[in-house]
């Protein structure tokens, strides 16, 4: 099935769209309008980028000034290899997926506001589900572990939250010590590391409880990556 958009105000984030399942979803495939504040058609920034597990496919999120899209691409990309799956009003956002995805092909697109929303794909991006974030804070990051486990941190606390539910519900907050969040990183099976200001911290029980590390680090932001060998 093809189809022909246009948004409400000069044909904002309007595309030529595919479906390939008889209409069940979309993805947006060109002359896709990405439109910011000035009315120019651009991409203002890169947001997010993550990969399979398997290098085989690409999802990056960026936003015009006014609305994030999530694409999707077979890698390696090429001009002509990008879809856009998903888009919502947003100026920053996060994509994360599955480690399992090649048995189960989640995928999460999260809204970096206050309240903001979280979007699950169970099938590769193709249809999403929108869920909340936990009230009264505001994502940073947001780290998977499975298809349905996932952990989140408030940018303005020491607060992790976590869901085994894909989003749906969320448990009561576990602080991660002394420090902000900044980033989040599932090192194995209920191994989480956080990125904070001035310190790392690490959990070995699903986050139940978490070691604060400081030695040796200076009052910086820490983005925290577990090796694919940890």
């Amino acid at each position: 099935v093809y189809c022909g958009t246009g948004g409400a105000v000069n044909g904002d984030e309007s595309a030529f769209s595919v479906s390939n399942n008889a209409g069940v979803s979309f993805d947006q495939e060109s002359i896709i309008d990405t439109r910011n504040v000035a009315g120019v058609n651009t991409v203002v920034a890169i947001q997010s980028v993550r990969m399979t597990p398997d290098g085989s496919t690409v999802f990056m999120v960026t936003d015009d000034g006014t609305q994030l899209s999530l694409w999707k691409s077979a890698s390696p990309g090429s001009a002509v290899s990008w879809s856009r799956v998903r888009n919502f009003a947003g100026t920053a956002g996060i994509v994360r997926v599955n480690p399992d995805y090649a048995n189960s092909p989640v995928v999460y697109f999260a809204d970096v506001a206050a309240g903001g929303a979280i979007h699950r794909s169970g099938n590769g991006g193709d249809i999403f589900a929108t869920r909340a974030s936990p009230a009264g804070i505001t994502p940073v990051d947001l780290a998977v572990q499975d298809a349905n486990t996932i952990y989140l941190a408030d940018v303005a606390s020491t607060n992790i939250y976590k869901s085994t539910t894909g989003a749906w519900t969320w448990g009561l907050p576990k602080s991660s010590g002394t420090g902000n969040c900044i980033s989040l990183d599932v090192a194995m099976t209920d191994y989480l590391i956080v990125g904070k200001v001035g310190a790392v911290s690490y959990s070995s029980n699903g986050g139940d409880s978490y070691t604060r590390v400081s030695t040796g680090l200076g009052a910086n932001n820490y983005q925290v990556l577990a090796d694919d060998d940890f």
